[in-house]
């Protein structure tokens, strides 16, 4: 695709590093590489990358370009502080989105919420509910990912359950790739939304 016909999209990467995720970071990982060298053909040049890891709180944003060095060494430990590192990342993203065609904010965990303080999931959802340009999407690990997502309020089509080990993750991520082509190539404003054949390729629970 030419420059000029590309997006300048902005995702926002929110990833889970509690201890759960000590096995298995390192292959998520790489599927999300191959997955943003997909995104690569869509979007502009200066599009970005805001990627967030969490467990008991945020750990290090880093705010990369689309085409910037994605070798990160996490290093998983501690619980899952989900609805405040939620929050807070909309608030971050609410300060810059309006430079970008697009917003994708991605939600990548194993697990639910064991250790939040400050924000609730009502206020997940609230926030969640004040920007309803943005495409938010749940990735969930071996939980019901619609559930847990609907009560961010993210949309049902929007969230995808997969299973945590290689095969799985990476037919996830080229899901999530394929899903956002088909959001940028539709005239019709069609959102985000997972086929069954992307659902069931994506994990060994359905």
């Amino acid at each position: 695709m030419e420059e000029n016909n590309k997006s300048k999209i902005l995702y926002s990467i929110l990833i889970d590093i509690s201890g759960s995720m000590y096995q298995h970071i390192d292959y998520l990982w790489d599927a999300y590489i191959k997955f943003n060298d997909e995104q690569k053909k869509n979007s502009k040049n200066d599009s970005q990358i805001i990627i967030t890891p969490f467990n008991t709180k945020i750990r290090n944003r880093m705010v990369k370009s689309i085409d910037g060095d994605l070798n990160i060494n996490f290093i998983p430990k501690d619980c899952t502080a989900l609805y405040n590192s939620y929050v807070e990342t909309i608030q971050y993203v609410s300060k810059i989105y309006q430079q970008f065609d697009k917003v994708y904010f991605i939600v990548i965990t194993d697990g639910v919420d064991n250790s939040s303080e400050t924000f609730k999931k009502d206020d997940c959802r609230t926030f969640t509910n004040q920007y309803p340009n943005w495409e938010f999407i749940y990735f969930g690990a071996n939980q019901n990912a619609v559930e847990v997502g609907n009560e961010l309020g993210i949309p049902e089509e929007s969230c995808l359950t997969f299973s945590q080990d290689i095969e799985h993750t990476n037919n996830a991520f080229m899901s999530l790739s394929s899903a956002i082509d088909r959001s940028i190539s539709s005239d019709s404003g069609v959102g985000i939304h997972f086929s069954q054949e992307e659902r069931f390729s994506s994990s060994q629970m359905l």
